[in-house]
């Protein structure tokens, strides 16, 4: 059984292209808390490079996942909005949208998506930090 135990899961901030609510599947075994000049922006520069900035502990500690993406370095950060963060979604609906996630496919072609009673959930095999995308 699939738990939030060992999987996050965020709600994209913008709907899909159905205007529909989307949601981010990640391996809770990925993050770590780390300083946030550790993490990397959005064009795969680390925030902070050690010969110009303090110890770490000038710096506060994130919840986040350092990934390569097949051409940047990129970082998911569990938490506020207004921090950079994704918020995880309530345990309840979790738990919801976990009850129905099915294993990971075999993927044979650029994606895969299955539908299940209340959601689709999309794999991709390009390099992601996201498990897959719900809809």
């Amino acid at each position: 059984m699939k738990t939030t135990k060992d999987y996050i899961i965020t709600e994209n901030p913008n709907p899909n292209y159905y205007g529909q609510d989307q949601y981010y599947i990640y391996k809770r075994d990925n993050f770590s808390l780390m300083p946030s000049c550790k993490t990397f922006d959005n064009n795969g520069c680390m925030l902070c490079h050690n010969e110009c900035c303090g110890d770490d502990e000038d710096h506060y500690e994130v919840f986040a996942y350092n990934y390569w993406d097949g051409s940047n370095w990129k970082t998911i950060i569990i938490g506020d909005i207004d921090e950079g963060g994704q918020p995880e979604i309530n345990d309840i609906e979790a738990d919801k949208i976990l009850s129905e996630m099915p294993d990971y496919p075999y993927i044979d072609s650029i994606a895969k998506s299955i539908e299940t009673e209340n959601y689709t959930f999309n794999y991709t095999r390009y390099a992601s930090a996201e498990i897959c995308t719900v809809d």
